[in-house]
Protein backbone atom coordinates (compact mmCIF):
# COMPACT_ATOMS: atom_id res chain seq x y z
CA UNK A 1 0.00 0.00 0.00
CA UNK A 2 1.28 3.60 -0.68
CA UNK A 3 0.54 6.84 0.81
CA UNK A 4 -0.39 9.40 -1.12
CA UNK A 5 0.27 12.14 2.03
CA UNK A 6 3.36 14.59 0.53
CA UNK A 7 6.08 13.64 2.41
CA UNK A 8 8.73 16.40 3.79
CA UNK A 9 11.78 16.43 4.95
CA UNK A 10 12.13 16.48 8.79
CA UNK A 11 12.08 19.41 10.51
CA UNK A 12 15.31 18.86 11.97
CA UNK A 13 17.07 19.42 8.96
CA UNK A 14 15.56 22.49 8.45
CA UNK A 15 18.42 24.44 9.92
CA UNK A 16 21.26 22.50 7.51
CA UNK A 17 22.76 22.82 4.04
CA UNK A 18 22.16 18.54 2.68
CA UNK A 19 22.68 17.01 -0.15
CA UNK A 20 19.56 16.08 -2.00
CA UNK A 21 19.52 12.46 -3.76
CA UNK A 22 17.58 11.97 -7.20
CA UNK A 23 16.41 15.72 -7.19
CA UNK A 24 16.99 17.36 -11.00
CA UNK A 25 17.43 21.37 -11.25
CA UNK A 26 14.82 22.99 -14.03
CA UNK A 27 16.83 26.26 -14.25
CA UNK A 28 20.53 25.08 -13.99
CA UNK A 29 22.90 28.06 -13.85
CA UNK A 30 24.84 26.40 -16.52
CA UNK A 31 22.08 27.42 -18.89
CA UNK A 32 22.15 31.04 -17.80
CA UNK A 33 26.26 31.46 -17.37
CA UNK A 34 28.54 31.76 -19.72
CA UNK A 35 32.19 31.77 -18.64
CA UNK A 36 34.32 33.03 -21.56
CA UNK A 37 34.72 36.37 -20.06
CA UNK A 38 37.01 34.98 -17.28
CA UNK A 39 41.05 34.86 -17.56
CA UNK A 40 42.38 31.79 -18.02
CA UNK A 41 44.45 32.53 -14.47
CA UNK A 42 40.70 32.55 -12.96
CA UNK A 43 39.88 29.85 -14.38
CA UNK A 44 42.43 27.70 -12.93
CA UNK A 45 41.84 29.49 -9.76
CA UNK A 46 37.75 28.03 -9.66
CA UNK A 47 38.62 24.84 -11.40
CA UNK A 48 40.33 23.92 -7.87
CA UNK A 49 38.04 25.22 -5.57
CA UNK A 50 35.14 22.69 -7.84
CA UNK A 51 37.19 19.86 -7.63
CA UNK A 52 36.82 20.04 -3.81
CA UNK A 53 34.55 16.98 -2.91
CA UNK A 54 32.91 16.47 0.75
CA UNK A 55 33.28 13.03 1.76
CA UNK A 56 30.15 11.03 2.61
CA UNK A 57 30.92 8.42 5.05
CA UNK A 58 34.22 8.01 8.00
CA UNK A 59 35.69 5.74 5.77
CA UNK A 60 36.70 8.04 3.45
CA UNK A 61 36.81 10.73 5.40
CA UNK A 62 39.44 8.85 8.12
CA UNK A 63 41.62 8.60 4.36
CA UNK A 64 41.37 11.69 4.00
CA UNK A 65 44.73 13.67 5.28
CA UNK A 66 42.76 17.19 5.99
CA UNK A 67 39.92 15.49 7.68
CA UNK A 68 42.44 13.47 9.65
CA UNK A 69 44.35 16.69 10.38
CA UNK A 70 40.95 18.54 11.61
CA UNK A 71 39.96 15.55 13.98
CA UNK A 72 43.08 15.32 15.64
CA UNK A 73 42.85 19.32 16.17
CA UNK A 74 39.36 18.78 17.44
CA UNK A 75 40.40 16.12 19.82
CA UNK A 76 43.24 17.94 20.88
CA UNK A 77 40.50 20.75 21.41
CA UNK A 78 38.46 18.88 23.44
CA UNK A 79 41.38 17.53 25.50
CA UNK A 80 43.20 20.96 26.30
CA UNK A 81 39.13 22.44 27.36
CA UNK A 82 39.08 19.58 29.70
CA UNK A 83 35.85 17.86 28.03
CA UNK A 84 36.14 15.13 29.48
CA UNK A 85 38.31 12.58 31.72
CA UNK A 86 39.66 9.47 31.59
CA UNK A 87 38.83 7.17 34.35
CA UNK A 88 39.26 3.56 35.18
CA UNK A 89 36.68 1.16 35.05
CA UNK A 90 34.87 0.06 38.44
CA UNK A 91 35.62 -3.77 39.32
CA UNK A 92 33.67 -6.33 37.87
CA UNK A 93 31.83 -3.94 35.26
CA UNK A 94 32.66 -4.54 31.45
CA UNK A 95 32.97 -1.52 28.87
CA UNK A 96 30.46 -0.93 26.61
CA UNK A 97 31.06 -1.41 22.85
CA UNK A 98 30.24 0.81 19.73
CA UNK A 99 29.65 -0.19 16.07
Amino acid sequence: RRSYRPSKPPIWLQDYVTKSKGTKCNFPISAHVNYNHLSPAYKRAMSVYSTVSEQSNFKEAASDPKWIEAMQLELQALEDNNTWSIVGLPPGKKPIGCR
